[in-house]
């Protein structure tokens, strides 16, 4: 409910990237302008320039963009400004589904695991359909059963995985999973060992999309005493003062976006 309540009082709505905005001041149309919040969080007008946007009501901006006018352009100017187009929110779907990926959150309402499970094709008649995992974007994760997963709630970022049923040894792939802002989310094959370097397993997934935060990621790690969520320096292990990070069978490793 939290999205209709955002979308619907679109005054009380914070500004994130990739909105759109636009900005118009009556009887000034050459002053109008419409523009995709970037990752700086900043949009650039006419005659002022760059304006921090993010994070602000679109009356907080208007009113920024009033002051900046007024200071030394117009007397009084009826400065406008609203969302063209709201930030996409996706949740990742992998494994045994039929078209793995990212799945569009609504702008209004909820989205539940088994819709979330039935955008992506349903799950492969190869799925195990009584242990979907869940890995949620602010952490933790959570196995649940399709019979139940009417009643399970998503979040934009969130993480879903449906194992595969057991194969004989012989043919059983190891896979790990890169979820969020890469550019092909989903399960990635490990070699005969059974691990791969980190930036090799996300270059498997395509790379970081053009909104990705390419200094850290987060892996989630199965082990004995349940799931370990490990915070990864991504720009340190590139440049080599820290020690290489390995994906092994079963991580979730999860790209976030950039907050600048």
């Amino acid at each position: 409910m939290l999205l209709m309540t955002l979308v619907t009082n679109a005054a009380e709505y914070r500004l994130q990237q990739t909105d759109v905005i636009r900005m118009t001041i009556y009887q000034e149309d050459d002053m109008t302008t419409e523009a995709l919040i970037g990752k700086s969080g900043s949009v650039s007008f006419p005659l002022i320039g760059p304006v921090e946007v993010k994070g602000l009501t679109v009356d907080e901006v208007a009113k920024t963009v009033k002051d900046l006018y007024e200071k030394d352009y117009f007397v009084d100017p009826m400065v406008s400004v609203v969302v063209v187009t709201y930030a996409k929110k996706w949740v990742s779907i992998s494994g045994a589904v039929e078209n793995p990926g990212n799945v569009a959150y609504p702008e209004e309402g909820a989205l539940n695991l088994a819709s979330a499970v039935a955008m992506a094709g349903g799950i492969a008649a190869d799925g195990n359909s009584r242990s979907i995992t869940v890995a949620r974007k602010k952490g933790g994760v959570a196995r649940y059963s399709l019979s139940e997963s009417g009643k399970i709630t998503l979040l934009p970022g969130d993480t879903v995985i449906v194992p595969r049923l057991p194969l004989p040894q012989a043919v059983v792939e190891k896979t790990a999973t890169i979820s969020g802002e890469v550019r092909n989310p989903g399960n990635i094959k490990l070699p005969k060992s059974g691990k791969v370097d980190i930036l090799t397993a996300i270059a498997q997934a395509g790379g970081f999309s053009k909104i990705a935060n390419q200094k850290e990621c987060i892996v989630q790690r199965k082990t004995t005493s349940g799931h370990r969520a490990m915070t990864v320096n991504l720009k340190d292990v590139r440049n080599g003062r820290s020690t290489m990070v390995f994906v092994y069978e079963g991580d979730i490793v999860i790209i976030k976006e950039s907050r600048f």
